[in-house]
């Protein structure tokens, strides 16, 4: 108080004065506001020398205060700017606090999410590790140890479903998904046999998959042995009995048919197609064979023409004493003959003949007949095998066209071979066409009974004679 008292001699106090002085101040205050020397008034009091303190506490309720008017008169336009770039200071000041704020924040987050992120990476890789893992020793059958055989059934057109089903249910596999994933990305899909298959329960993917793809591996096989002298007829009734095919229709039809002609090029020089009941009868070469429960008839059918081919085209042989050394195409063309007319003279012989000498005899009666019978007023081959062809007699042709039914290749109605051969005949029976006996027979016949014999004449008399001696005249 010593300072202030002092400077405004209080002893000498005067009221006036002291507002007076005041107002000096708040104008010097404007002033300096003005030229942008913002002081607060508190301030440049202290700085005269004032101790505002003091000098509050030293007036009682009757000291004049400046009310806010005349103070708020005081702030021209230059203070108000102050004041508004002070606000816009703190605004900025407020919003890059809260960037400050929201970057925080931020890196909080991303600190989670990838923490998360690393974890859910983790736990998924260690599924699908898990997964693969499993899968890999399925697909190797690592852990399938047991050597135990297991015969399953493919169906037709099966599914990769279907065989992955059928495999994990006689426990060859241990994982379905797997097996038909991998399946379907080595396009193995639409590739399985059907048919019955032996499995072992430690085979992996690829044997089980090669294995099932592969027709040798089926087990339901089933061996047929076709005798010489089937006809087409007989073939067909053959395989359905045996469960080859479950029906006839199909293979007949493509018995009929010229869909093997481009691949068996003797097949596309037949003749008389249109006469023939069935253009392959003749061709289904004779033998014993290993088929498929329910085969394609087109794979059937390819059997019998292969053999046919290799017997005929590759194999060599020797018939009699002059012909040695060539396959029977190679005989046949040098003959008087084609090869379809000597597959059709065979069928008639393997169907006439008692054994493999008669052929050779039947074989130079017909050969006579084709070849001199004019001179002899004969002009048939006049042979009880054509007659009902392709029936096997007149009991088994059907009821409904029995009284009316007349045989194309009865040779008692027609001159010389029939449209094409009556049944397979067998390497014998087709040597014996090429290779006849040399004789002068026109006539022949067999006797009944368990001991048949067999009987042959030059002339008509000779021949009723061996007819009334045979027992086969009433």
């Amino acid at each position: 108080m010593g300072d202030l008292n002092d400077r405004l001699n209080l002893d000498n106090f005067d009221e006036n004065s002291v507002a007076q002085t005041r107002r000096r101040k708040m104008q010097e205050f404007r002033k300096k506001m003005d030229t942008d020397s913002f002081v607060p008034l508190e301030d440049e009091l202290r700085t005269d020398g004032y101790d505002l303190s003091a000098f509050d506490s030293s007036f009682g309720s009757d000291a004049v205060v400046p009310s806010n008017e005349e103070i708020t008169s005081y702030s021209d336009e230059g203070v108000k700017e102050r004041i508004a770039k002070n606000s816009k200071k703190e605004q900025k000041k407020q919003q890059k606090q809260e960037r400050k704020q929201r970057l925080q924040k931020g890196k909080k987050n991303r600190i989670f999410f990838r923490v998360t992120w690393i974890t859910a990476v983790v736990i998924v890789g260690l599924f699908l590790g898990q997964v693969f893992l499993v899968g890999m020793n399925d697909l190797l059958a690592i852990n399938r140890k047991d050597e135990t055989a297991v015969t399953v059934s493919v169906p037709q057109n099966v599914s990769i479903g279907q065989i992955a089903d059928i495999l994990y249910d006689n426990g060859l596999i241990n994982s379905k998904g797997w097996f038909e994933f991998y399946t379907n990305s080595t396009s193995a899909a639409g590739l399985f046999k059907q048919g019955k298959f032996e499995l072992t329960r430690n085979m992996d993917y690829e044997s089980i998959i090669n294995h099932l793809q592969t027709k040798a591996n089926r087990t339901d096989t089933v061996k047929i042995m076709f005798p010489e002298g089937m006809s087409v007829l007989e073939i067909a009734a053959s395989l359905k009995e045996n469960g080859v095919i479950p029906d006839t229709k199909d293979f007949l039809n493509l018995c009929n048919s010229h869909e093997f002609d481009e691949d068996f090029t003797f097949l596309k020089e037949l003749k008389n197609n249109d006469k023939r009941y069935y253009l392959l009868e003749g061709y289904l070469y004779p033998d014993t064979y290993d088929f498929y429960v329910n085969e394609s008839p087109e794979d059937i059918i390819y059997k019998f023409l292969d053999n046919f081919e290799t017997k005929i085209f590759y194999t060599k042989m020797n018939i009699g004493k002059n012909l040695k050394g060539k396959t029977i195409a190679e005989y046949a063309a040098d003959s008087d003959y084609s090869l379809d007319q000597i597959v059709n003279l065979a069928s008639i012989i393997q169907d006439e003949a008692l054994d493999t000498n008669d052929m050779y005899k039947i074989s130079s009666v017909l050969h006579n007949r084709l070849e001199y019978g004019d001179n002899h007023d004969i002009y048939t081959l006049s042979c009880d095998s054509t007659s009902f062809y392709p029936y096997l007699s007149a009991k088994n042709v059907p009821k409904d066209i029995a009284s009316t039914f007349k045989s194309r290749y009865d040779t008692y109605q027609i001159q010389g071979l029939p449209p094409g051969a009556i049944d397979s005949p067998g390497l014998e029976a087709i040597k014996a066409a090429l290779a006849p006996t040399d004789t002068d027979y026109f006539y022949f016949c067999h006797s009944q009974g368990d001991d048949p014999q067999a009987y042959y004449a030059v002339t008509w008399g000779g021949h009723q004679d061996n007819l009334a001696e045979a027992g086969l005249l009433d």
